[in-house]
């Protein structure tokens, strides 16, 4: 059976450093030296758990990051090729051996910057698109029309797309005379030569793309 004397020597061995132990006295109960210790071997298992839980929530996060980072290399990758980074293969004399499942070299790049290069580059081709389709090389489906030659210019310089064999396009002549600015229907083709110098009435060249445009040509605000 424990002793009062044995609980103080097992308090003491538990919290008093070994230089500086001095004799308990049994100064307390039974019962409270027993509450106390077992109130002191609870914490114990208190801690033993929280350091089960610590080591298992660093087991995550390293599994965690090391997921992040290969995220992070994927994208910077994906990116790298389409944006048309070089390949370690091709340089060998820094980089030997190098394959293509090394990749690409994106420097200090990582995945965010990339992105911003790539958005950029895209809304620079988007607005290249954009003025292709305003001069009539692509068409509102998206492909590109065929050009033989060179494609008709209106009198107030635009380019004037290929509508089709047989089709029309609206435009527009100054008048003189009437005062009047008529709209005409000028048939273009794929197969049209240059026009400029030509005397033909309905030709391109001597017409305007808009209404506003022949207006200001017929009240000499033009040079043309």
């Amino acid at each position: 059976m424990t002793t009062i004397q044995q609980l103080c020597d097992r308090l003491r061995a538990m919290f008093i450093p070994a230089s500086l132990q001095l004799e308990l006295k049994p100064r307390l109960s039974r019962e409270d030296a027993e509450r106390i210790i077992g109130h002191i071997e609870s914490v114990g298992r208190d801690l033993a758990a929280a350091r089960e839980e610590l080591a298992e929530a660093n087991s995550k996060y390293e599994q965690l990051k090391a997921a992040c980072a290969r995220e992070e290399y994927d994208i910077q990758q994906t990116l790298g090729k389409a944006l048309g980074y070089p390949w370690f293969k091709d340089d060998q004399t820094n980089f030997p051996g190098a394959t293509e499942e090394n990749g690409v070299c994106v420097g200090e790049h990582v995945a965010v910057t990339l992105a911003m290069e790539a958005a950029k580059q895209l809304a620079a081709a988007n607005a290249t698109v954009d003025k292709c389709k305003a001069a009539g090389f692509i068409d509102e489906q998206g492909n590109v029309r065929k050009v033989l030659g060179t494609l008709p210019i209106t009198a107030d310089g635009v380019v004037v797309g290929c509508p089709g064999l047989g089709n029309v396009l609206t435009l527009y002549a100054k008048s003189g005379n009437e005062g009047k600015v008529n709209r005409r229907s000028a048939s273009v083709t794929c197969s049209d030569d240059d026009c400029v110098n030509c005397p033909h009435y309905n030709s391109v060249c001597h017409l305007y793309s808009t209404r506003t445009a022949a207006e200001a040509a017929r009240d000499g605000k033009e040079n043309r």
